[in-house]
């Protein structure tokens, strides 16, 4: 056989074979030249003897280290016209090339040093591989062996350092259409077969690291977020990437990766992919999941009834079922597929077996098969529009407090993700299907970057678009929330909506008061263990507040929303009336100069103000109505003749400010019935949605007071003379 019928790329192919020939050496040489010499049979100087070994693999399946004439020269290419040059050939291998490289540690010193067994398993390898391996070159070095075998099309070499245990396989080929889900966990299986020999495998096990990269060019994937996957398989700093599990369903691919710790059967991660996109690792199960779902429930003051939107792995689920005020929880996932592979590979997801009510299940029980749980594997835009269209006659007793949505992110390139976000008809239903005081939560991918431009980005429009549905169709206020430690590449997104006013103050709850909820909410376990293992009362308050960076976004809408014009509560441009400006005298305060209509009053003391939120109000009022002589009486009649109420977020809270407003409010005893000063509640956060608000309604809250009207000197200062600053909101 003549190399004529052979077709070789080589220009992508010299350029390989040239690396790998040499680049070992001088890596030898800058890194292991100290490694021991015994793996080389010395010469009688003592020094290593070079050898270069060249072996046609058809006729030579072992090869003598000192035989050098094994090559059979009918194979060789003797002239130009025996090789083709054509790169019109084979447009396949065009587009790009793919790279796999295996390093194993703890491999037996005595079969790395031992040449014609290395070369046996190259051939082996091939073989099993279904490649056809041309020839072998092989040479030894300071450390141990290198050798190149030459493929169609493709490279295989290796690189030993026997005094370690170490060795490094290579495996290129410009064949870019492999199917790398299928294909490269077989070769790595074959390659550890031939190669990772130990003679230990009980104490000291071969462990394996690999990598697989694209080279060159080769065609966008129609997703690009697809390329998650492609990324996690090509990062070497992963150990031990194997057992990929993957399913092809009517609606989706499937991958699910393994990384198991390489001396134990635990596993260090575990990741899923949907057409090549991350949902979920066990490295991040916790955090991705509860903050998905435990704020938005415990913000809640009794939910029974939870509908979930996809989460087929069932962790969703799982962490919906840890609330014992749940009595019934719908799961509407499409692909029954995903979730049949969830209960086989993700059981870490799903499994229920700890519940105490399900002392009676032996081994692992699925959250799916829960008595708690009603399966939907039906479409979930149809299933919310057919029960709670416009078109419906809806049962309100089969409404749901919390509706969680677990699905695509807005920024997906798969189409069914602008029906999700933007259909009218199931925006509606969706909304329709929650209580008085319903909550929806949605995750909604990766957190905007600071320079990202709002006016351009995909998914800032997409949830611009929801939330102007989800505002005409009755749904009051909208909040966004991060977690950062889900294990995908960026702090992810959350977007929390609520129907009633007591579940949006429940929002800003003291983390005491939530670590109590806790504590009555976790269903008991079998093993006394917390299911809570995540989300806390701090936790809780960390996501009180959007991220700078979503501020960031709103505010850089055009046009600019008004509230973002007041520069976070405080205009560095507005006068401020400060204490030394003003005198007291015989009938109250007075001006010592001239104030325009306008200004702030005394900002620096408004600062230090008692803010008493809601739930400490209620408090306060419960304790009265048990206890009417009490001290709380005191502390009553203290903030109804200092304080100023505020509509918060829906909800009265109270203020009392140890500055000049104050002594103006007591001087003319001004505190009406309600505890406040007569003035009419301040509105805190009543957008919809801003997190401008959100994120600096402290501030907000004790700096609103401006003057009314132009104030000359001598003249009182009374009450009459100040506004609020509702602007400012």
């Amino acid at each position: 056989m003549k190399m004529s019928s052979v077709r070789i790329r080589w220009a992508w192919m010299a350029v390989h074979v040239t690396l790998a020939a040499t680049c070992p050496y001088i890596l030898s040489q800058i890194f292991v030249s100290q490694l021991s010499l015994g793996a080389i049979p010395p010469t009688q100087d003592g020094e290593p003897e070079p050898a270069n070994i060249i072996v046609d693999a058809s006729s030579c399946s072992a090869v003598d280290p000192q035989n050098v004439e094994c090559l059979n020269p009918e194979s060789a290419p003797t002239t130009d016209e025996d090789i083709s040059f054509d790169s019109n050939d084979d447009e396949d291998l065009e587009e790009g090339a793919q790279h796999f490289l295996i390093e194993m540690q703890n491999v037996d010193t005595e079969f790395l040093k031992d040449l014609p067994r290395l070369q046996l398993a190259m051939t082996q390898m091939a073989t099993q591989a279904d490649l056809t391996l041309l020839s072998q070159n092989c040479q030894s070095h300071p450390a141990g062996w290198t050798c190149i075998g030459l493929l169609p099309d493709a490279t295989l070499s290796f690189f030993t350092w026997p005094a370690t245990g170490a060795m490094s396989l290579d495996f290129f080929t410009l064949n870019e259409s492999i199917d790398t889900e299928t294909y490269l966990p077989f070769v790595l299986a074959v390659a550890q077969e031939q190669f990772a020999i130990s003679t230990r495998p009980e104490e000291s096990p071969v462990s394996v690291t690999w990598l697989h990269k694209k080279r060159g060019p080769y065609e966008e994937l129609d997703n690009p977020d697809g390329s998650d996957v492609e990324w996690y398989l090509g990062s070497k700093g992963f150990r031990t990437k194997y057992d990929i599990k993957s399913l092809s369903t009517p609606f989706q691919g499937l991958t699910i990766t393994d990384m198991p710790h390489p001396a134990t059967d635990r596993p260090t991660n575990k990741k899923l992919y949907i057409d090549g996109v991350t949902q979920s690792s066990l490295v991040g199960l916790e955090p991705y999941h509860e903050a998905l779902v435990h704020p938005a429930l415990l913000a809640h003051p009794n939910p029974k009834r939870v509908a979930i939107i996809g989460g087929g792995e069932g962790a969703t689920l799982r962490e919906v079922l840890k609330h014992k005020t749940v009595e019934s929880c719908t799961m509407v996932e499409i692909d029954a597929g995903l979730i049949e592979l969830a209960k086989l590979h993700l059981q870490e997801w799903n499994d229920c077996s700890d519940f105490a009510y399900n002392k009676d299940k032996e081994g692992y029980f699925s959250c799916f098969d829960d008595v708690r749980t009603d399966l939907k594997p039906i479409d979930a835009v149809g299933w919310f529009i057919e029960k709670f269209g416009a078109d419906a006659i809806v049962d309100e007793s089969e409404k749901f407090d919390v509706v969680i949505m677990d699905a695509l992110d807005p920024s997906s390139m798969v189409s069914f993700s602008d029906v999700l976000y933007g259909s009218e008809a199931f925006i509606h239903a969706l909304v329709n299907s929650l209580t008085d005081e319903g909550i929806f939560v949605a995750q909604v991918g990766e957190t905007h970057y600071m320079h990202d431009d709002s006016n351009l980005d995909k998914r800032g429009k997409v949830l611009k678009k929801f939330a102007n549905l989800l505002e005409s169709n009755g749904a009051i206020s909208m909040k966004s929330y991060n977690e950062a430690h889900c294990d995908f590449r960026a702090p992810w997104h959350y977007m929390v909506i609520f129907m009633g006013s007591e579940s949006k103050m429940n929002w800003y709850s003291d983390p005491s008061l939530v670590d109590v909820t806790v504590a009555k909410r976790e269903i008991e376990t079998n093993s006394g263990k917390h299911v809570f293992d995540y989300v806390d009362g701090a936790t809780t308050t960390s996501y009180q507040y959007p991220s700078r960076i979503e501020e960031i976004m709103y505010c850089g809408q055009i046009p600019t929303p008004a509230a973002c014009k007041n520069r976070r509560g405080y205009d560095p441009d507005t006068y401020n009336v400060p204490r030394s400006a003003l005198e007291l005298s015989d009938y109250g305060l007075v001006a010592k100069q001239d104030f325009s209509e306008g200004s702030y009053f005394g900002i620096e003391d408004a600062v230090h103000s008692m803010l008493i939120m809601p739930h400490a109000n209620k408090m306060i009022h419960n304790m009265l109505q048990s206890y009417p002589s009490s001290k709380w009486t005191g502390l009553k009649n203290y903030m109804k003749a200092n304080g100023f109420s505020s509509d918060f977020f829906g909800q009265t809270s109270n203020r009392v400010d140890p500055n000049m407003v104050t002594l103006i409010q007591n001087e003319e005893s001004h505190a009406g019935p309600d505890n406040s000063t007569g003035q009419e509640p301040r509105p805190i956060g009543q957008a919809f949605f801003s997190p401008f608000a959100d994120r600096n309604y402290l501030t907000i809250e004790t700096s609103v007071e401006k003057l009314a009207k132009n104030v000359m000197a001598g003249d009182k200062v009374s009450h009459s003379n100040f506004v609020a600053c509702h602007s400012c909101v």
